[in-house]
């Protein structure tokens, strides 16, 4: 148990109906809405005197991966993944071993009011099997302890792959702030990005599905370290299974951050952090004008952007002594090192750049494509 704090598609033939599952021990009342790619169940439940609660994730013959949304229903309250159990009783996942120095889900983290978990993450951790599985899930306070009889509101979603898994389609609604929609330069650069966006992608079989509209959310967008009742708002205009993405003039009020995405993985479902949020001036340069370079490191920041909220971390962190849980990515210990090995891959965590350009991150490994392929929001 946690003893401390831890590091920190439109629906056509739309289907609802109520159904039951197990949750901490009692039967709840399910609202449960399928599109017929995407299955959606909500319902309400409280952890117990040991700060834990146990969720049933009900699995067919035909679904592939699934989704737990969790969010608190109290102040200074951390929902977290603790363990999940196959449908024979195995512990496929502890949350303590991939806490430190290996990162494999956010989901095992306790740093915000909400929490999302995807799975399977990994090629090796599928496929799975039909059943009954288990999800562990506590809520601890802000020194990570555990706390008893807390709400959690809890969005569960399962997936169907009719191509495969190892192919699909991720919808994304991009949305302007502040009538950006109407600022030529700004959707010349960004659906030109868009294009690099989708032309990376799609060399390892990601298909991106996109519509673009306006609005008049503020240009200084959130950082996402907290919720948000702007992006709950904008992300609840959508329907579940679409990741949004914000484009904005600044993130909390600078050029420092090209995007941050708000979840690693992000949430389906209405969220104070269901968002990607994109400085479009940070990646102009700050001049305003996208040149051609600009306009390549833009999509690959939308690419990357989007690739972590779709359950992909960074191949290795800044500071050398973090990596993600994929074997095919390098275990580089040094800037040197790591430019050279990783520098050219789509999740390295910053552009690297020369005195008259910066390098081409468009690549992905079998084991990052594989990542990307499972998360519940690839359909």
């Amino acid at each position: 148990m946690k003893s401390q704090l831890r590091p920190s598609l439109p629906l056509l033939a739309l289907l609802v109906s109520v159904a039951c599952v197990e949750a901490s021990g009692k039967k709840q009342k399910v609202d449960v809405v399928s599109d017929g790619a995407l299955t959606t169940r909500r319902l309400s439940t409280s952890t117990g005197s040991n700060g834990i609660a146990t969720l049933e994730v009900p699995l067919a013959d035909d679904e592939t991966s699934f989704g737990v949304y969790l969010r608190a229903t109290s102040g200074a309250a951390y929902p977290t993944t603790e363990a999940i159990y196959s449908p024979d009783g195995a512990m496929v996942l502890s949350w303590d071993q991939w806490y430190d120095e290996y990162s494999l889900t956010g989901a095992v983290y306790p740093e915000a009011a909400d929490s999302m978990l995807s799975w399977p993450v990994r090629v090796e951790d599928g496929p799975l099997s039909s059943g009954s599985w288990q999800v562990e899930v506590a809520v601890t306070d802000d020194n990570g302890n555990y706390m008893a009889n807390q709400g959690l509101e809890v969005v569960i979603q399962t997936r169907t792959d009719p191509g495969g898994i190892d192919a699909g389609s991720v919808t994304v609604r991009l949305v302007y702030a502040e009538d950006l929609d109407q600022d030529e330069e700004v959707v010349r650069g960004t659906e030109a990005a868009i294009e690099r966006w989708r032309e990376v992608w799609a060399a390892y079989g990601l298909e991106l599905v996109l519509s673009t509209e306006g609005s008049d959310i503020d240009g200084d967008l959130p950082s996402l370290d907290g919720l948000s009742n702007t992006v709950y708002e904008a992300s609840a205009q959508g329907t579940d299974g679409d990741l949004m993405v914000l484009v904005g003039e600044t993130i909390d009020g600078s050029l420092d951050a090209y995007g941050i995405a708000g979840g690693i993985p992000g949430p389906l479902v209405e969220s104070g952090r269901g968002t990607v949020v994109i400085s479009w001036l940070a990646n102009a340069g700050g001049d305003g004008r996208f040149s051609d370079d600009d306009i390549r490191l833009y999509g690959e920041t939308l690419a990357h952007e989007v690739g972590h909220y779709a359950g992909l971390f960074h191949p290795v962190e800044d500071g050398w002594g973090a990596w993600d849980a994929l074997d095919d990515t390098p275990r580089c210990q040094a800037r040197g090192a790591c430019e050279g090995d990783l520098g050219d891959n789509l999740m390295f965590p910053y552009p690297v750049c020369g005195w008259n350009d910066c390098t081409p991150q468009d690549v992905l490994s079998d084991g990052q494509i594989g990542v990307a392929q499972r998360y519940t929001g690839t359909l």
